[in-house]
C-alpha cells in the first residue's frame, strides 16, 4: 500500500481550503479586545522571560531532565503566565464554597 504524500492530495486540499477560508473571513472584531502591552505591569513579563531562559539554558544545564520533562516546564510557565494575566483582564477568582 503506497501513501500519497503529495502536497495536493485530496485530503490536504480540503484542509488547506478550509484553513484559507477561515483566514479570509477573520476580522479584527473576532480577535476581541487586544491586550495593550504598554499598559500591562512589567512583572507580567517575568513568566515569558523565564520560559525563554528555560528554553535556552535548560538543555545545557539539565540535559537529561530537560529532554524528558520539557513539556512540564512549558506547562509550568504557561500556567504561571495565565494566572498572572487573568486579574489584569478582569477575571475574578472563584471563592471556595463553604
Amino acid at each position: 500500500m503506497t501513501r500519497n504524500l503529495s502536497a495536493f492530495s485530496p485530503g490536504r486540499i480540503d484542509l488547506i481550503s478550509l484553513f484559507a477560508s477561515m483566514m479570509m473571513t477573520a476580522t479584527p472584531a473576532m480577535a476581541g479586545d487586544a491586550l495593550d502591552g504598554a499598559r500591562l505591569p512589567w512583572p507580567l513579563a517575568l513568566p515569558f522571560a523565564g520560559m525563554l531562559l528555560s528554553i535556552a539554558l535548560g538543555p545545557l544545564a539539565v540535559k537529561e531532565w530537560w529532554h524528558i520533562h520539557y513539556a512540564k516546564a512549558a506547562v509550568f510557565w504557561a500556567t504561571w503566565r495565565s494566572e498572572a494575566l487573568s486579574p489584569s483582564k478582569g477575571c475574578r477568582r472563584r471563592r471556595p464554597v463553604a
